[in-house]
């Protein structure tokens, strides 16, 4: 008995012997011996909002086993040290193995606009340092993650399309296609974007679920996996750095708004919190916010500092710009806890350095750091990071962000317009539209070709002033009563923010003054501006803005609806558009518009008028305005109407019967037939 009790003690001072070497080894960065077996640990981190400095419990939190090895401060990966083009994104997969993708386009960290911006992605085994597999592939793409089974995701930014690779990189499957970004959760499978102005949750087979629609300026930013939230930034109407910040629950669909601000910021998930980034103020600031957006903590930093986090993780890593020498950056690594407001220095100094690209692994829970050099080596730098293994010790910086506060209407409305302005009142009420008139067009900054010119600041008297708005609002009031019965409404976004804006203006001329028009669509924010030329404006123009206004929104929530292949089916063959506003009158085709084209044959007739023939959205605009705004045009004593008129040219009708079946998904009607 004597001997096995001895023996006992003796295999429990072995074993807390092996504990404490094991806890010294992730404190100390030593590397300890792979053990035969690992298992993975995945701990989710969660933090009530009402407690943003988390109290220490009394018991420690195991250690997860790492598949690729033990815990060590930093270690740096050699398999990339000849890579000289630049790093766009990196991903890990869960057995230790990551996958790298760079632009060709970028050489030893400089742009190089003779190469195509090919981007090439690289698979590392993690364990023998080696790439195994690379391919190129189109310039948009980059990778947004890994699956559990060992592929690849990636977004193309410029075909919108989510591909998924297999681990070699030798096959590849698109699976559909997203807008305005798309965000990856690993633990869920799932990627999540705004397309079809909904906020869209796609799994890996396809399929799709919307949850909010009417985003028509909106991008997703970021997806929380535990709350089930999505973070949002909508555009602002007016001020082109504006964006207002939301908070979108998938649970309810309930969104908060959280801030509104005119200066870039980028926005992550961590901890349970949402952290809003602010690199380039005075400062660079970093707010924490709850999930129901009040604000818990604001922390400064070196002007350009920008942040890496995850929704897997409660910690944050700090990238800090520094100069030295002339014209080298290097930036230095922060570890932060934005819940505690701790943080300490990693030792990490990345010199000559303009592009840095860091993920955060779940299965591993490290940071992965890849960077390219900008100078004239060739390396490219790969770095992991253990967070566990580094003491946070110092307090960060707090500070207070002023935000953005909408300034008042700088132009006032002269006293002579006040029934004009009453007058304007009155058709808003009953369409549901927004009018601007006299100086009030120039608190709003509208166009981007034209210089608008408001119509108090013209030589004309008040008087004729006066009669030229006086008679504009008539013309537009008598358009808008084509419309159906809250037809616009459907311009709103899903705050009930934006619609359309009629701007009333002197006249739009370009900056080089050789150009102008009766009228322009801009769409800034949610808002659909159509600006108009109150000393040159007929019924048709109003119509033919319209449409772009209309074709804009069915594209928002259709991005294939008006492909480039499916129109030219209905034009001439080997017809092109001349997209040339300037010699568009060079094309010899025959015209329905009969002022262009005297007693034309139906059958021979393509496009409305020729101004059609300079781009689709133009030929589409042209055709609307023909029959909506041109009563004079068709023969009373044959038809009913200019619209009747109009269907007896085959090809044109084709084309209104195409435009038709798209507004009507979208807009639930066909105006015109109102």
């Amino acid at each position: 008995m004597k001997n096995d009790r001895l023996v006992k003690l003796i295999a429990t001072i072995l074993i807390a012997g092996s504990l404490i070497a094991g806890i010294s080894s992730c404190n100390g960065g030593d590397i300890t011996p792979e053990t035969s077996e690992t298992t993975e640990v995945t701990t989710a981190i969660t933090t009530p909002a009402a407690t943003p400095t988390p109290e220490p419990t009394a018991t420690p939190t195991p250690t997860p086993t790492i598949a690729h090895g033990p815990h060590q401060k930093l270690k740096e990966y050699e398999a990339l040290k000849d890579l000289k083009y630049g790093i766009n994104s990196i991903r890990v997969f869960s057995d230790g193995d990551m996958v790298v993708a760079t632009r060709n386009d970028i050489v030893n960290g400089n742009y190089k606009g003779s190469n195509d911006g090919t981007v090439a992605l690289h698979v590392i085994d993690g364990k023998l340092d080696q790439v195994t597999a690379e391919v190129d592939t189109t310039p948009g793409t980059d990778i947004l993650g890994t699956t559990k089974d060992g592929r690849i995701v990636t977004y193309d930014s410029e075909d919108y399309g989510i591909t998924v690779w297999s681990k070699d990189l030798k096959t590849s499957d698109k699976i559909g296609k997203a807008n305005y970004g798309a965000v990856y959760n690993q633990e869920e499978e799932v990627i999540v974007f705004n397309r079809y102005a909904s906020v869209c949750k796609m799994s890996l087979d396809g399929t799709v679920t919307r949850y909010l629609d009417k985003l028509y300026s909106t991008r997703c930013l970021n997806y929380d996996q535990e709350s089930k939230s999505v973070v949002l930034s909508a555009d602002d109407d007016n001020d082109n750095a504006a964006q207002t910040f939301s908070l979108l629950s998938l649970e309810d669909s309930k969104v908060v708004d959280v801030v509104e601000d005119n200066n870039y910021g980028e926005a992550y998930f961590c901890g349970g919190k949402l952290l809003l980034s602010y690199p380039y103020e005075k400062k660079a600031y970093v707010e924490v916010r709850d999930l129901d957006g009040k604000l818990a903590a604001t922390y400064k930093f070196k002007y350009g500092a920008e942040i890496a986090t995850s929704d897997l993780t409660d910690k944050m890593i700090v990238k800090i710009p520094e100069k030295y020498g002339y014209n080298y950056v290097k930036k230095t690594l922060l570890l932060a806890d934005p819940l505690t407001g701790k943080y300490c220095d990693t030792g990490i100094s990345l010199k000559d350095t303009n592009q840095i690209a860091i993920t955060y692994d779940k299965y591993s829970e490290h940071f992965f750091i890849a960077d390219s050099v900008s100078q004239k080596k060739t390396k490219a730098r790969l770095i992991e990071l253990c967070p566990e293994c580094f003491d946070l010790t110092e307090d960060m910086k707090t500070g207070e962000l002023k935000h953005y506060e909408r300034p008042e209407d700088k132009y006032k409305l002269g006293d002579g317009y006040k029934d004009l302005r009453q007058k304007a009142d009155g058709i808003e009420a009953k369409y549901g539209v927004k009018i601007l008139i006299g100086n009030e067009i120039l608190n709003r900054d509208i166009s981007y070709a034209y210089k608008l010119t408001s119509m108090e600041k013209t030589k004309l008297s008040l008087e004729d002033q006066i009669s030229y708005v006086d008679f504009a609002l008539d013309t537009v009031e008598g358009n808008l009563s084509k419309y159906p019965e809250g037809f616009f409404e459907k311009f709103k976004d899903y705050r009930g923010k934006g619609g359309v804006c009629f701007a009333m203006v002197d006249r739009l001329v370009n900056e080089n003054g050789n150009f102008s028009a009766s009228g322009e669509f801009v769409f800034k924010g949610s808002t659909s501006y159509i600006v108009l030329d109150s000393n040159w404006l007929d019924h048709t123009t109003t119509h033919h803005e319209l449409w772009h206004a209309v074709e804009n929104i069915i594209s928002i929530v259709d991005p294939d609806s008006f492909s480039p292949e499916e129109w030219d089916k209905y034009n001439p063959k080997d017809f092109k558009y001349t997209e040339n506003f300037e010699t568009y009158d060079s094309i010899d085709y025959s015209y329905m518009c009969k002022n262009e084209c005297f007693d034309p044959n139906p059958d021979d007739i393509y496009f409305a008028r020729q101004y059609g023939t300079v781009y689709p959205k133009e030929d589409r605009a042209t055709i609307i305005e023909s029959f909506m705004g041109n009563e004079s045009w068709y023969d009373p004593d044959k038809y009913t109407s200019c619209l009747d008129e109009f269907l007896t040219f085959p090809h044109l009708k084709a084309k209104l019967d195409y435009m038709g079946d798209k507004c009507e998904q979208v807009f639930g009607v066909r105006y015109w037939e109102n």
